[in-house]
């Protein structure tokens, strides 16, 4: 169904290409060690722009080129060859269209296309594989693992607890749990891991060697069902995420480290479910993902979550807000007010001319209506 797809472009080898069973893989996993400007058959189901299956025969590595790179207001970014088409929204002609563009053509203020297309892969994650991706969360959210040990902290002793007893079943082995006292008065539990052999053989060995500021989604967890990207990332928001009540009528939700890396990966992966973030970048070198309307804060509520307290600290505050509301985000579709108000018959452009039908909330509770 694209074009584009049939020329000869190139994206780095850490893109994620989407599958159509729901899995994310970095495009040069798809041919492990093919040499550049090579060609190989590959028979594999891609996820198209709509989300749908869609055909790949045939792979290319290109080699070496110049790369141009892309980044949106919003922190997502992409870097490819020249010739490699992205998806944009146009007004030119007075008709919103999406259309294709050369990366080297794309400019300031160009609307690019964000697919926050959710696929029901049909496909649930064995326990252990949600155990493990409980563990990754948590471990790459509170903890650290080097070649000789590894360990993780939290002061809330049920999410701890329940990180305890997922990693006793997809690692076992030798580990020691302690607490201690904190001046704020809280209790800090800790699990200590000094003989990492049965660490290393797991599917958290990946995670040993990663400083804070290296830290990323683990690999099993893009290829995993979306059970199981679901827990990974309830642990992970669990431990150094948070909510927030900032008044009159708005949310926060928040995720902050030190790894830019892991900060654009959460990203992504919160758009798996329907949930559209920003990057901030602070001076002091913290990268935090901020969801801030109202829409994607209940999405992530409903299709995410923290795993505990936190969790129910963010119903607590959504279920203040009116489900609906006149306040509504600046998470917008361009152009399609000014093309609905302009076609519309005179007797409905008094009420097109006092509403924001451009927003995503609206668009997805008045749709119907607004096309009628």
């Amino acid at each position: 169904d694209d074009p584009p797809a049939a020329m000869r472009n190139c994206v780095t080898g850490d893109t994620h290409v989407r599958l159509a069973d729901g899995s994310s893989v970095r495009i040069d996993s798809l041919v492990p060690g093919a040499a550049p400007d090579s060609e190989t058959d590959i028979e594999l189901k891609v996820a198209n722009r709509s989300g749908n299956p869609t055909a790949a025969t045939r792979f290319f590595h290109s080699g070496l080129h110049q790369t141009f790179e892309l980044k949106t207001q919003e922190g997502f970014g992409l870097t490819g060859t020249a010739n490699h088409p992205v998806l944009v929204l146009s007004g030119s002609t007075g008709v919103p269209m999406l259309v294709w563009k050369r990366l080297d053509e794309i400019r300031t203020g160009d609307r690019v296309a964000i697919s926050r297309t959710v696929i029901d892969d049909g496909r649930q994650a064995h326990p252990l594989l949600l155990a493990a991706a409980h563990v990754a969360g948590a471990w790459v959210s509170e903890g650290f693992a080097s070649a000789g040990r590894a360990g993780f902290n939290n002061t809330d002793a049920g999410y701890f607890g329940a990180t305890v007893d997922a990693y006793d079943a997809v690692v076992g082995g030798t580990r020691y749990v302690n607490s201690r006292p904190l001046p704020s008065g809280k209790v800090l539990w800790e699990l200590d891991v000094q003989d990492m052999d049965a660490f290393a053989a797991s599917m958290l060995g990946e995670l040993i060697g990663d400083k804070s500021a290296e830290k990323r989604v683990p690999g099993f967890v893009w290829h995993a069902p979306s059970d199981a990207k679901r827990r990974f990332l309830a642990a992970l928001f669990e431990g150094d995420g948070s909510c927030s009540d900032l008044g009159r009528g708005s949310t926060q939700i928040s995720y902050s480290t030190r790894s830019e890396r892991l900060a654009r990966d959460v990203q992504l992966l919160l758009t798996e479910f329907g949930v559209l973030s920003r990057i901030v970048h602070h001076a002091t070198d913290e990268w935090k993902v901020v969801i801030s309307n109202r829409r994607d804060c209940r999405r992530f509520a409903g299709k995410v979550g923290f795993l505990g307290a936190k969790q129910r600290k963010l119903e607590g505050i959504l279920s203040g807000l009116p489900e609906a509301s006149r306040a509504l985000s600046s998470d917008a579709i361009p152009f399609i007010a000014d093309f609905v108000r302009k076609e519309a018959p005179r007797g409905n452009r008094e009420w097109l001319a006092k509403h924001n039908l451009d927003r995503v909330e609206r668009i997805e509770r008045d749709g119907e209506e607004i096309l009628e």
